[in-house]
This record gives C-alpha cells, structure tokens and sequence, in this order.
C-alpha cells in the first residue's frame, strides 16, 4: 500500500512535465499544429500528396478579406448531379444574402470571393456548399425551411 502511495504523486508530477512540454507557443497571428502523421492523398487538381509525418510547426491564420459574393446561374463546375437545374439569382435575393452575410461573424464570412449558385430543385437541405471551391449552392426549397439563425429577419 505504501509503494502505490510513493507512486501516485510521481505519475502525476509526470503527467504535468509532459503535458507542459507539449504545449507549442507561436507567435501572434500564428496556430501551433503538433506533429502527426499524414495519409497520402490526392488534390482536386489530381496532385498527388505522399504519407509523411508532420513535424511540429506554427501555422499563419487564414487573413480576413471582406467577401466578394458572385452570384452564378450555372452549375458548378464538376456539378456531380448532371441534370440538375440551375437559375439566375433575382436583385433582391442578392440584397437579402449580402445584408445576411454583413451581420454574421467576420471569422465565418470574410474569407474574399464566395461563389453563390442558384439552383432551381427542391432538396431536403436548403443549401449546398464546398468550402475548398467556396462554393454555395443555395435550393428553391429553402424558403420552406424553417429559420433557425438568429441573424436571419
């Protein structure tokens, strides 16, 4: 009983020199990415990536741009439902997306050009998007959606 007793306050004072070492200090507008590794894969643009490991580095934050949306009548490209309808967007849904856009966070909403597609289908989701593209897709049936976003009017 005694030796478990020794060793307790000794896992302890271990688990907080590891723990205290592990913690990665980067400099302002900068994140700390630990090491780890890394499955192979490929790119969009069919670059292809080997596994590795990741060495333990600090990372700059994505810089805030104020958005630029551009509102598309086409369907993306690499659209994967091929015949899927898509429509021009009216003046007063492009009013009503940028005033929502202008009352959401910074963090979420300033990341430069968005590309806003209008499709004609309905779809049990309101709205589509492929943040690597910056690409939304927004349906006709998000007008039957229920509001769920405080910012919305």
């Amino acid at each position: 009983m005694k030796v478990s007793l020794i060793y307790f306050p000794i896992s302890i004072l271990l688990t907080v020199f590891a723990s205290a070492q592990a913690v990665i200090v980067c400099p302002y507008g900068q994140f700390p990415v630990k090491a780890h590794p890394r499955n192979a894969y490929s790119k969009q643009d069919g670059t292809q990536v080997r596994s590795t490991n990741v060495k333990e580095q600090c990372r700059p934050y994505r810089k805030l741009t104020t958005p630029v949306p551009k509102f598309l009548a086409n369907k993306p490209a690499n659209w994967p439902i091929l015949n899927e309808k898509f429509k021009a967007w009216t003046k007063e849904e492009e009013t009503d997306l940028k005033r929502i856009l202008d009352k959401h966070p910074k963090a979420l909403t300033h990341i430069g050009e968005i590309k806003f597609h209008r499709s004609s289908e309905k779809s049990p989701n309101p709205a589509l998007s492929n943040s690597e593209n910056k690409i939304i897709v927004i349906y006709d049936s998000i007008s039957t959606h229920e509001k769920k976003s405080r910012h919305c009017p």
